[in-house]
């Protein structure tokens, strides 16, 4: 049986509220991942306190484009481990940690983000440091592309390192019935097989491919239909094995993501038992 929520936490900069999950028991248990975007070596330690099981999955964003950051996708690689080199040394103590890099790459550059992460992740195995892969946007890679990333995810190790992904919906039935959108996992099996899979954003939002949906919010449904579609979402997850959790975009710092605000409501989300499975 299957008692623990696979929904999880994503923070941008910091969040003050508690993390805990509800089980399906009644009980409470840590987040199976907690995704936290740009924190301080402060803020990881605080977190590393309270939830001591809890993999961290940690990404640094950039400003520079695409174009500009893979122009060069050795250097790049280089040069983002060696801005984050005295953190990630610093964090190393508080393992679980699965550092990510390149984000949303179109399948455009897939070959420059191969040869970028393959020297972060030999650089960041030189640090006794792990990562996490891909972490690729809703309908990418396209299916053919996924042989591209064949030498990442061979290099990985899988007893610490992942495979990330972006899942998204659009409405309550796209969530239930598309395997090209949320469920994708299930379509790529072939390629990830002995690889863990974190989706490391989840939640409502516009998909252009289908021309439909929009962040929760711009949807204007209420808090009790986006709660029931993430419940949908968490019994999906908790259905296969490989899926280690889903971080529901977004909590903390929210900027211009008004839309996908998650701070009002996390308390619910997490107060809320999950299905029993059998």
């Amino acid at each position: 049986m299957n008692h623990k929520s696979k929904l999880c936490p994503h923070i941008i900069e910091g969040y003050n509220g508690a993390l805990h999950m509800r089980t399906a028991q009644g009980l409470y248990a840590e987040p199976a991942i907690i995704k936290l975007v740009n924190p301080s070596l402060t803020y990881i330690r605080e977190v590393r306190e309270l939830y001591r099981e809890s993999l961290l999955v940690i990404r640094f964003t950039e400003e520079e484009s695409w174009q500009i950051k893979l122009k060069d996708p050795e250097n790049y690689a280089r040069q983002w481990v060696s801005n984050h080199s005295q953190l990630i040394n610093a964090a190393k103590s508080l393992m679980p940690i699965a550092f990510e890099g390149v984000n949303e790459v179109p399948d455009d550059y897939a070959e420059l983000a191969v040869r970028a992460e393959l020297t972060r992740l030999r650089l960041l195995h030189e640090l006794n440091a792990y990562g996490s892969y891909l972490n690729s946007s809703v309908g990418t890679p396209d299916f053919p592309v996924w042989s591209t990333y064949e030498p990442v995810l061979a290099a990985m190790d899988p007893r610490f390192e992942y495979i990330g992904m972006h899942a998204y919906w659009s409405d309550y039935n796209n969530l239930l019935l598309s395997t090209w959108h949320f469920q994708r996992w299930r379509m790529i099996k072939e390629h990830t097989k002995g690889r863990k899979i974190i989706l490391s954003e989840i939640g409502s939002d516009y998909l252009p491919d289908i021309n439909t949906g929009g962040g929760a919010w711009d949807r204007g449904i209420s808090r009790e239909e986006y709660l029931k579609e993430l419940v949908a979402a968490d019994e999906l997850m908790r259905k296969d094995e490989q899926i280690v959790g889903g971080c529901v975009f977004t909590l903390g710092f929210i900027g211009r993501w008004g839309p996908f605000n998650m701070n009002d409501m996390w308390d619910t989300v997490r107060e809320t038992s999950p299905v029993l499975l059998t």
